[in-house]
């Protein structure tokens, strides 16, 4: 269910985009953004939000599950995001090998563009600029104290180019998109079986690219000027291989046409978007993935309230001296968010077929604890009890738990 909940969440949002592919970069980021966020935090706000939902009619045994079968799907699960959290971890290594490379900049010509854009850009965190001693992609990295990184040869490059290039990352700086890429990779590595997690985080970046290409021209660069930074620094990247790094670049590889063809149209809507659209987005996005995580269905066996709980129970028959312990997963419903648990008795029939009849409560209990009890007894089946090797009818007793 939270794979269906995070799907649906993340789905709208990719939807949105495309729906918005008139709107500004700067507005689809932003939007990818809060959605990843709050398709992360799914699990977590379903123990908070108020449960809504219908009732649900499941078959006989839809409920039973095998405690192997759940310990190796965690096993698989755990597996994965340390399989999947290896290029992030590499990543790291990359950066942190640059930075001890690097040595800071103290160009005055450098700093001079530093100063300027962050002035232009409204950036008021100081910016750390450094030189690195061996080839590599323009990049930026940090959020209370962001750094800029050039390539050795940037001594080489014009005042121009230079433009360009410190201007993209300020505008990445600016925006706060290391913060947010970081964000992205970690919700990608947990949610490694998610495919639309995977979309989604590489639409984020392309976003987050053509957002800061967009701040660039509107400080006044030619669109045919910019456009062909991005070729020259791309052919760079072939050999560079920066996309191996969690931090943002200027040009990665991928998606290139897409992003030289929109520094070419001059048509296009380039505005940042105010902060009342972007409220609105949040809190359009945070609404639906309330409403979303607080759905579940009611699975009704043998009588419209018997609403089952979100937890494992076991479930202890006796029949005779012998006992028996079965692990059952009710899905869908959970009682933990009204923090309802306790024990029911209950005392029926097991029949020929396997199939239990006349349940009903030994003791008092909460009612809603009742109604599922006995939901989960009239669903329940086992191997009927045999007498000389035919199956018989004979009382059991069975004890449920409701417990976290």
């Amino acid at each position: 269910m939270i794979v269906l909940k995070t799907s649906i969440v993340l789905a709208i949002a990719l939807v949105a985009v495309l729906a918005m592919r008139k709107r500004p970069a700067a507005a689809r980021h932003w939007l990818l953004s809060v959605a990843i966020v709050c398709a992360s935090l799914v699990p977590m706000l379903e123990l908070f939000v108020p449960a809504w939902g219908f009732e649900l009619f499941a078959p006989a045994g839809v409920y039973q599950t095998v405690a192997s079968e759940r310990n190796l799907a965690r096993l698989v699960w755990i597996c994965g995001t340390a399989v999947a959290s290896t290029s992030l971890i590499a990543g790291f290594v990359r950066l942190l090998g640059l930075r001890l490379r690097a040595r800071r900049a103290v160009d005055a010509g450098w700093s001079a563009i530093v100063r300027d854009l962050s002035g232009e850009l409204g950036i008021t965190r100081p910016v750390t600029l450094f030189e690195s001693g061996t080839p590599a992609m323009p990049m930026t990295w940090g959020l209370w104290r962001p750094k800029i990184l050039l390539p050795a040869d940037a001594r080489t490059w014009s005042a121009e180019r230079l433009r360009i290039v410190i201007g993209h990352e300020l505008a990445h700086v600016q925006r706060g998109d290391w913060a947010l890429q970081l964000v992205a990779e970690i919700a990608t590595a947990v949610y490694w079986f998610h495919p639309l997690m995977w979309i989604a985080r590489r639409r984020l970046r392309f976003e987050s690219d053509r957002a800061c290409d967009d701040a660039v021209l509107t400080l006044g660069v030619k669109g045919e000027d910019y456009a062909g930074e991005l070729v020259r620094v791309a052919r760079e990247l072939r050999r560079r291989r920066s996309e191996w790094s969690v931090v943002p670049a200027l040009a990665r590889a991928g998606q290139l046409e897409r992003r030289v063809a929109a520094a070419l149209n001059a048509r296009l809507d380039r505005a940042p978007g105010s902060a009342a659209a972007s409220a609105a987005v949040f809190l359009a996005i945070v609404g639906v993935t309330l409403s979303i995580a607080g759905f579940t269905s009611a699975a009704a066996i043998g009588g419209p309230s018997a609403a089952l709980p979100d937890v494992q129970r076991n479930i202890m028959t006796r029949l005779g001296a012998q006992d028996w312990r079965v692990s059952i997963v009710a899905r869908d419903v959970s009682f933990w968010k009204n923090r309802i648990e306790g024990r029911v008795e209950l005392q029926a029939r097991l029949g020929a077929d396997g199939s239990l009849s006349a349940v009903h409560v030994v003791e008092p209990v909460h009612p809603d604890l009742a109604s599922a009890a006995a939901a989960i007894a009239r669903q329940w089946r086992r191997e009927p009890a045999l007498l000389r090797g035919v199956p018989v009818e004979v009382p059991v007793r069975l004890t449920v738990d409701f417990t976290r």
